[in-house]
């Protein structure tokens, strides 16, 4: 997927150099840009991700809605190794 962050009036983009500034900070194409879609922090660096878990109350909660629940989930993936993940977390 593609993420947006809206409000990011201080971002400078210069198309030509191929380079983007935010808060004096300047990357250029191929530099590792990282946003958190929870809060639309924007890193200038690589995040180490986790792998979604299903724990504590939310894992209890999706049990009992997998119970009861009528229709299936699907899930978009763009590797199979994500569709692999998603199928692992319930959809079809």
């Amino acid at each position: 997927g593609k993420p947006c962050v809206c409000g990011l009036s201080d971002l400078k983009i210069d198309e030509e150099a191929k380079t983007l500034t935010l808060n004096s900070v300047t990357l250029k194409e191929g530099d590792f840009l990282s946003i958190n879609g929870g809060t639309g922090e924007v890193l200038s660096s690589a995040v180490e991700l986790a792998a979604p878990e299903m724990s504590g109350a939310l894992g209890t909660f999706m049990e009992w809605v997998d119970a009861e629940r009528k229709m299936d989930v699907l899930a978009n993936a763009d590797t199979p190794k994500d569709a692999a993940e998603a199928r692992k977390n319930g959809a079809n």
